[in-house]
């Protein structure tokens, strides 16, 4: 760690000291801790600290790191974790066209060159530039995805150290890696990580972040239908995280007239209505109630989606409330419509005005229900 330290010369925030100590990042803290009072400077960036070795302190660690076995390795890796452009390298281009092509024939059937390929990109590894290059951990990591079968333990090593250099692998590199661990049982943590790395990364764009965040939230949204029965409260947890990010995307492309912007839309609604059939027959309309006007409150929120899902909701709400229960369910039938009234979260007035018209007109309902049952 001190030779990491060393080698960056600047001040360096937590976050990226571990990252360059990707391979042994779980010494950091006790590491920190040992050496930090005698050898480490501490600054404050805000709520950040801000770490480095004095002058002396610094020229001692450069010298005895060298005789460190993996100097150049680290040398290399610091390197290549500062810049912001990554020279061209022949030999690094090469590499990437043969994993490319062998990928390419593994998914026609032919994977005697994939096989080959990744015994080269081992035998590689013993050039630090090479091996300490995110392009190359990233490479690593597409072969290792396409073996059969498939590494995944190597290739989620390979595809976030190269993330934590703080670069974007190739699209079709994540797009592949995402679609291998929507199949795998850990599809849960796997699919937010990755949606997680994109939304951080610098070298894509907003749209890219946009489709990561689609994918994501129909995972869980397929994660949620699957586990109804056998994991009924994961299954909520998961639905209303896919509502979430389903709210967000719409509220990101309402104005595109593109398929990604219907898409947020339709399965916006979609997932709404599972919320309402799940809830409603266990019997918690207070917690969809609830749900529903803590939407609102979501920074930038367009409900417009929801009117489906609301106008079925206050069905319901007549539909399966006992009589005895009918005035509590009136009350929050009302809390809502007033919610959605006050709420500053509509595309178009006539929508919202039927939304609450269906909330009121469900309230009312109740009550009557109520008073009928009395006579």
């Amino acid at each position: 760690m001190l030779a990491i330290l060393a080698l960056y010369k600047a001040k360096i925030t937590y976050d990226d000291l571990v990252s360059l100590m990707y391979d042994n990042a779980a010494i950091v803290p006790d590491a920190l801790a040992e050496v930090q009072e005698m050898f480490i400077q501490v600054e404050r960036a805000g709520d950040k600290p801000l770490y480095r070795l004095n002058d002396l302190t610094r020229a001692f660690v450069l010298d005895a790191a060298k005789e460190l076995d993996r100097h150049d390795s680290l040398k290399a890796r610091v390197q290549k974790f500062v810049t912001n452009v990554y020279a061209d390298s022949a030999e690094l281009s090469a590499i990437v066209r043969q994993v490319e092509r062998a990928v390419e024939a593994a998914k026609k059937g032919d994977e005697s060159a994939l096989r080959t390929t990744w015994t080269s990109l081992q035998q590689a590894k013993s050039d630090s530039v090479i091996s300490e290059d995110p392009r190359f951990m990233a490479a690593c990591g597409y072969v290792a995805l396409h073996l059969s079968p498939p590494n995944m333990a190597d290739a989620r090593e390979y595809f976030q150290n190269s993330f934590k250099m703080r670069h974007g692998p190739e699209l079709k590199y994540v797009r592949d890696w995402f679609v291998a661990e929507q199949r795998l049982d850990g599809a849960d943590y796997h699919t937010a990580l990755i949606n997680e790395l994109v939304s951080k990364t610098r070298e894509y764009d907003d749209a890219v972040r946009l489709e990561f965040m689609s994918r994501r939230a129909v995972t869980l949204y397929n994660l949620a239908s699957g586990s109804v029965w056998s994991e009924p409260e994961k299954a909520l947890s998961r639905l209303y995280e896919s509502i979430r990010l389903h709210a967000l995307g719409f509220q990101a492309t309402y104005r595109d007239d593109t398929k990604q912007a219907y898409l947020f839309q339709r399965h916006f609604t979609n997932s709404t209505f599972l919320l309402k059939n799940l809830l409603m027959k266990a019997g918690k309309l207070d917690d969809l109630i609830g749900y529903l006007a803590d939407l609102t409150r979501l920074p930038g929120a367009k409900l417009d989606p929801l009117l489906g899902p609301i106008r079925e909701v206050a069905a319901s709400s007549v539909e399966v409330t006992r009589p005895t229960e009918a005035p509590r369910a009136a009350g929050r039938m009302l809390h809502l419509g007033r919610v959605l009234a006050e709420a500053d979260c509509w595309l178009d007035r006539a929508v919202k005005d039927q939304c609450v018209a269906y909330c009121y007109e469900a309230a009312g309902q109740l009550n009557k229900k109520r008073s009928e049952a009395k006579r």
